[in-house]
């Protein structure tokens, strides 16, 4: 059995290079970027026939011109995205080669997700990324079709038509052992890493001249997005419940991103115009007989869904470097719509663009609860989870008269 969990994001990238000129060999490339919380050092191969390099920011400002091969861009924020263009010129001025690149500088709370930088040139495309622990090969995927096999956490791609849209997935399978309980031995299984990165086009202006290429300047612009995610689910496949029946679980543990679960809401803040996108769901709730020895059957009874008027997302304030929102659940058993037990939690959520999250508030002690942040495309982040059976809780727990658990995450 394979259990996704999300680094899961795909990767598109829409080339817009024009035509490549005849003979053309010589390309330049980034081949080592130093991070640190506040400062990026570039540095990149030398071009024959270059006068000159110049790195430019996202929106086309000079940051270095001269006949050095490296750069250390100071004075930045940490855990921050940044996009650059590395373009060398000839004596002439003429535009010789060009490299979009998108990097990002550390942050403390993040060195457990997976960073990601890309790079883009006339001849090739480049995928870097952090190493992830016990994996031994990637397999790389463009437009669904295997394309290669790397045992390093980067590739090249050379086969590129100019003017083509692609779709990367990157896949790796990481060999684990876990307590089977119905089998009741330790047996192997996987979980499958797939990275994902959005990216928009580039275009090729070789030959240009340097004053008309810095002042028609575009880039990709990609759009810095957190994405927030807090998912109930019940572990076992059934529990008995005190009304005399026995109600369908989702049969997984913790996992940021598993397709079962009893509810879920994403969250989706977009820095650069500070817009967000909130989705809230809810899964079938399934009714199973129970057996005179007060087992679970498997006979299913009913099932019925409780929809999601009870979820909701309150915005507060969207800054360029915070969003605050308040948030509130109260799902019920469908069989039993109006009354108790409902899955209730509500908190104050304080998302900073930097990496941290804060929430404050509390929810019922019953069924499991996970909370989850990612950035830009990367890891799963876990920021909170709540395990029914550690805290010597159960369905009951579901009733108002039980005690609730707080939330006090700062992470």
């Amino acid at each position: 059995m394979k259990k996704t969990i999300s680094l899961a994001t795909i990767i598109i990238l829409l080339l817009s290079l024009g035509t490549v000129t005849n003979g053309f060999s010589d390309y330049i490339e980034v081949y080592s970027i130093e991070k640190h919380k506040d400062s990026l050092r570039l540095t990149w191969k030398q071009i024959s026939n270059a006068k000159k390099y110049v790195l430019y920011d996202k929106n086309g400002a000079v940051l270095y011109e001269g006949n050095e091969r490296e750069f250390i861009h100071k004075n930045l924020v940490m855990g921050e995205m940044y996009e650059y263009v590395l373009a060398a010129f000839d004596k002439d001025d003429r535009l010789l080669t060009k490299m979009n690149i998108i990097t990002n500088t550390l942050h403390p709370l993040s060195n457990d997700s997976v960073k990601v930088d890309m790079f883009l040139n006339e001849r090739m495309i480049k995928i870097d990324w952090s190493d992830i622990p016990h994996i031994q090969n990637y397999t790389v995927y463009r437009d669904g079709e295997p394309i290669m096999i790397v045992s390093q956490s980067e590739f090249k791609d050379f086969n590129v038509s100019f003017g083509r849209e692609y779709m990367y997935t990157i896949e790796g399978i990481e060999k684990v052992k876990k307590f089977d309980e119905a089998k009741g031995k330790v047996v192997e299984d996987e979980k499958n890493h797939v990275i994902l990165i959005p990216l928009k086009q580039v275009i090729d202006k070789r030959n240009t001249h340097f004053q008309e290429f810095s002042k028609s300047f575009s880039t990709f612009a990609v759009d810095p997005v957190t994405s927030y995610r807090n998912t109930t689910f019940i572990k076992p496949a059934k529990i008995s419940a005190p009304d005399g029946y026995c109600y369908g679980g989702d049969n997984r543990n913790f996992s940021a991103s598993a397709s079962t679960y009893r509810t879920r809401i994403d969250l989706s803040i977009y820095w650069r115009d500070g817009s967000y996108g909130f989705s809230k769901y809810t899964r079938d709730s399934i009714r199973y007989n129970k057996n005179d020895n007060g087992t679970c059957g498997s006979n299913e009874l009913a099932r019925q869904n409780a929809g999601t008027s009870g979820i909701t997302a309150v915005k507060e304030w969207i800054t360029p470097g915070e969003a605050q929102f308040q948030i509130s659940h109260s799902v019920g058993l469908p069989f039993y719509m109006g009354a108790p037990p409902n899955i209730d939690y509500s908190y104050s959520l304080n998302i900073q663009k930097s990496g941290v999250t804060y929430i404050s508030g509390s929810h019922d002690q019953y069924p499991w609860h996970e909370i989850y942040r990612s950035d830009n495309g990367g890891t799963w982040k876990t920021l909170y989870q709540f395990d029914p059976d550690v805290a010597g809780t159960n369905v009951n727990y579901l009733f108002p008269w039980y005690p609730n658990k707080k939330i006090a995450v700062g992470k």
